[in-house]
Parts: C-alpha cells; structure tokens; sequence
C-alpha cells in the first residue's frame, strides 16, 4: 500500500483570490496519486491554535477513512488506498489540542479511476461559529470557555451554563431538587442558572377547621407548632414537617396534631398497614388517645356527621417529614 505522502508547508504562491499553501496526496487503487491543494483565502489565518491536521476521505459503496498528524513541518499521514467510483469527497480539519475543530474544508465531489484526476481542491478556512465547551452533555455550554469552532460532539453555541460538570445544571431546568449540586457553587441550589433558589413549596399551612367536612390547606407547618419539628418553610435541602391535609379521627395524645405515625400509613384512611388501628390494639398514638377501636377509628376525610358526633372524633392535621427542593 502506498503511503500518503503527508503534507508540508510549501512558499505560498499567489493566486487570484487565493493562496496555495498545503499540499495533501491521496493513494488511489492502482491509479496516479491524488495531489489535495488546500486553498486559504488573502490574510485568512485558518491554522491559528491548529495542533492536528485531519484528513479523511468518503464516497458511495466505501466505508469512511481518515487519519491525523501533528501539524508540523515534514509530518506523514496514511490513509487506506482511495477506490475508485464516483461521488468521493475529501474534508480537511484543523483540529486544537482539546479536539476542537478550528479550521475545515470539503471538496467538490469527483470521481476516481485509473486516468485521474491529478489534483483536487480544498478551501480551507477558520470556522465561522464562536462555540463554547459543553463538558457534561446538556446542550449549554461553559461561559468561560468558547473559541472560534466548528460545530463538533461537546461544542455548542449556548454559554449560559453556570455549573458545566453538572448535566442537571442549565437555564432550562424546570425539575426541583432535594440535593445541592454536584460541584459546588455560590448558590448550590441554583439548578435553573437565574441566579436564584427557588423553593418548590414555599407555602405555610392553612389550620384544620370543620364546616361540615374538616378541611385545611396542605403546606409547612408553622414555627412554634404543636410539633418540635414545625419550624416554618424549611430552607433548601433541609427538612420540615409539611401538612399534607386534613382528617377526621380519634383525639391525639395530648391534643398536639401529631396523629401518632402520621409519616406512615397511619391515618391514610385504614390502610393494612396502619400502624395497628385496624387490629384495635392501640398500637398507634391516634389509638391510644380515643380508647376506641376497630373500624370505628379509622381516620376518614369526611365521614357521617353522626359518627362524628357520637365518637367524639376531631378535625387534624395530617404531617409528614419533607425535604425542600429547590432549583
């Protein structure tokens, strides 16, 4: 297989609206060697910060070759041999040594065979696009690191990324997160980058009251609540007792609007797993306050005004613990 013959910076010659200044040779299957002339346009510096040249050729009925080399005086390059059929095609790539293509040219197509063609020309020039480094695959790249490119996998033309190793981390986020950042910065919660920290849920509750259901908004439990963990709208990732609604159901220990387990299934309507109320043993705190048992204590959003009134069930709070999400 013949080798390519590289490429060399060569005197520039001038021509009409352009400069010769590389010289590129393709092998071809049993034909003469294809010279590529990379053409630069007047006082265009297209090799600026170019530390690898790639050279890569394409066509109908042909799996895709190319091959790189430092981009120096006296370099070689080899490539497979060029078969011949119609439609190839020879792109040129200045690359920098992050990978970045800084410089790029494609030929017209043409055909290969035995009798030619002897040369073929490649206009070379600077990408015209200012890209920025998207290190971690979201779309949005780092404001701090753009160059003159061509568009490339891990180069887009966004900047507005405020944290680039953190792919959850882009002004388009609309999710909320429990967690800081995986890289830290000045706000770590900021995952929409609008310079904010924005609480998904940023609401007190409304009190348990009785028209003639028991109703309540849903939302933080006020500091200084009836219980030691109500501390108002918890700050971004930390926890807080939430309101998650309203029920009715046998009086808590000590009237405190903890209805004993309510973080579990406890006063969810009679589930199996109740913290023991169906069985009628006590075993939770909102069981232990009404001395009541068996199906007549199961918590109910609404149930018969007359069974409330003959049990002496009460209108409260259902809480959770809940961590604040912030982006």
């Amino acid at each position: 297989m013949p080798r390519l013959a590289g490429y060399a910076i060569i005197e520039a010659v001038a021509r009409p609206l352009a400069l010769l200044l590389l010289a590129l040779v393709l092998p071809t299957c049993g034909g003469p060697q294809i010279a590529i002339d990379l053409v630069i346009a007047p006082g265009a510096t297209p090799f600026a910060g170019v530390s690898t040249v790639r050279l890569s050729a394409s066509g109908p009925g042909m799996e895709r070759v190319s091959a790189t080399a430092a981009y120096e005086h006296g370099a070689a390059v080899e490539l497979p041999r060029l078969p011949p059929g119609e439609q190839r095609i020879v792109v040129v790539e200045g690359l920098d040594a992050e990978g970045a293509v800084l410089a790029r040219g494609e030929s017209a197509p043409f055909a290969v065979s035995a009798d030619g063609p002897e040369r073929v020309s490649v206009v070379f020039a600077a990408c015209p696009s200012t890209l920025h480094r998207d290190a971690d695959g979201d779309g949005h790249g780092d404001p701090q690191r753009a160059k003159r490119a061509c568009p490339a996998p891990g180069w887009v033309t966004s900047g507005d990324d405020c944290n680039d190793g953190d792919p959850e981390v882009h002004p388009q986020q609309t999710k909320y997160f429990a967690q800081p950042q995986s890289l830290g910065t000045g706000k770590p919660f900021d995952y929409d980058c609008d310079g904010l920290e924005e609480r998904g849920y940023d609401t007190l509750a409304a009190p348990c009251t009785v028209s003639y259901d028991c109703r309540g908004a849903s939302g933080w439990c006020a500091a200084g609540g009836t219980r030691a963990d109500c501390r108002g709208i918890p700050a971004c990732g930390e926890v807080g007792a939430f309101q998650e609604r309203c029920l009715y159901g046998p009086p808590s220990d000590g009237g405190t609007g903890d209805t004993g387990g309510a973080e579990a299934a406890g006063p969810d309507a009679g589930t199996a797993d109740g913290g023991g109320s169906d069985a009628g043993t006590g075993g939770s705190a909102a069981d232990a306050g009404s001395g009541v048992s068996g199906d007549a204590v199961r918590w109910k959003e609404s149930p018969a005004r007359d069974i409330v009134d003959t049990v002496g069930w009460v209108c409260e709070p259902e809480y959770t613990g809940r961590t604040q999400t912030c982006r």
